[in-house]
């Protein structure tokens, strides 16, 4: 299955909104008789959790170079066997996918 990077932005925003919505009455009063007498933020480990890992998906690269040079190796030598089938499967998973986001 492939996961496109703008998917796993998209898991990774609704994963932070739902940590918003599920944060006790008690952290917002908190948060809002702070808000009265001066601005700040305050993020939770969860937030901070979350930050971490959107910021290692920008780090990946688009391009699996392991994978290419692997494929690229048995196209050469002639062991790269698909079949129609499973292409036009792939094609569609990735259509569905697409129009999923």
């Amino acid at each position: 299955m492939m996961i496109s990077r703008s998917q796993l932005q998209s898991i990774l925003l609704a994963y932070a909104q739902q940590l918003r919505a599920v944060r006790s009455p008690g952290e917002r009063s908190r948060e809002t008789s702070s808000q009265e007498s001066a601005d700040r933020v305050v993020l939770s480990a969860d937030s901070e959790e979350v930050r971490r890992i959107a910021e290692y998906i920008r780090k990946l690269p688009d391009v699996r170079e392991d994978k290419v040079a692997k494929v690229q190796a048995m196209l050469r030598e002639g062991r790269y066997r698909v079949s129609g089938r499973e292409i036009a499967e792939r094609m569609l998973e990735r259509m569905l996918a697409d129009r999923l986001r």
